[in-house]
């Protein structure tokens, strides 16, 4: 079968996908029905076969998994603010734009790729049963009464990968995904590790994730801003903290990340087979072993180093996606 071909089918398959699933795809946000349909359409021809993949994969995932819709709703509620016939009313972030700082309205992509991170959820076993004397069980916890064990409602992804061109907001994206992390996500202690091949590119992202903070702390009585750190004040009802890393120099070791976001990976080269910006992601991704929802995102343009670390992880991901197609 011909690339074309394949893509022909897949597109076929997501056609009738999208219709069966359009009350939960609105009930997250019309806006995803639209993109999900404008993709399904690929007219003209504008969307690529992983792309196909990709929103196919995720409306199997979520016929298996739960759906958290109403997630959804206050993720957009805290990114965009209220909003009534197409006019901006109050809350949300203000972005940096040409003619200064601004309230928008997310685009149908980038609800699909929010939607993508955040709204899929999976209940995991822990190592404790429902019998045990004194069990306390926390909010996101259950016992399970086929098998008596206790179970944790979790994020269901982990490792995001958002890969893209050139200027379509993806440090953008990575500063909002801190953001949500840092105010409504995360665990209380969240510690959040912005990382970049260099300084310069370490500070952009971290201006980035400062700028929209101060939108919800613009007096900082609340929150607590350096050049390389951010962190709740004391008698604050999070304590969570934000440090900006940069590959090389001295070893970070200490931390507990939640977060690891590694941004423009893409561009990070093997030098005598050693690259300083994925032993950096490494130690970092290393710290996150105790955390019951880490993420590690990787934001990073399509013009990407061909002898890289990431150049195995994006292999990687088209193979995860043509599977996708390629299953019976």
């Amino acid at each position: 079968m011909t690339q074309q071909e394949t893509k022909s089918e897949a597109l076929a398959r997501l056609r009738y996908e999208v219709v069966r699933h359009d009350a939960m795809l609105t009930d997250i946000d019309p806006r995803l029905t639209a993109y999900m349909q404008d993709v399904a359409a690929n007219e003209p021809d504008t969307h690529n076969l992983y792309e196909i993949a990709g929103c196919l994969r995720w409306l199997r995932l979520a016929d298996t998994y739960e759906v958290d819709a109403e997630l959804m709703h206050r993720i957009f509620l805290l990114i965009e603010g209220r909003w009534q016939n197409g006019r901006y009313i109050e809350g949300g972030l203000s972005f940096e734009g040409m003619r200064g700082k601004s309230h928008y309205r997310l685009t149908r992509f980038q609800v699909w790729a929010f939607t993508s991170l955040f709204a899929l959820y999976c209940w995991v076993p822990t190592d404790r049963r429902g019998d045990e004397p004194d069990l306390q069980l926390a909010d996101t916890e259950t016992v399970n009464p086929d098998d008596g064990m206790v179970y944790d409602r979790r994020r269901l992804i982990t490792d995001f990968i958002f890969f893209c061109p050139r200027k379509t907001g993806k440090t953008w994206f990575a500063a909002v995904v801190d953001v949500l992390m840092f105010m409504l996500l995360g665990d209380y202690n969240a510690e959040l590790a912005m990382c970049a091949n260099s300084q310069d590119q370490s500070k952009i992202l971290f201006s980035k994730f400062k700028d929209l903070l101060r939108t919800l702390d613009p007096s900082g009585k609340r929150i607590r801003m350096t050049a390389t750190e951010v962190n709740w004040r004391p008698f604050q009802p999070r304590a969570c903290s934000a440090t900006a890393f940069s590959a090389g120099g001295k070893k970070k070791d200490g931390f507990f990340a939640q977060v690891v976001n590694g941004d423009e990976y893409g561009s990070a080269a093997y030098v005598k087979e050693r690259c300083d910006m994925s032993d950096l992601l490494n130690v970092m991704t290393s710290s996150m072993g105790p955390r019951r929802e880490p993420l590690r995102l990787i934001t990073t343009t399509a013009g990407h180093a061909i002898n890289g670390p990431f150049q195995n992880e994006l292999e990687g991901a088209k193979k995860l996606l043509l599977n996708e197609i390629n299953e019976d």
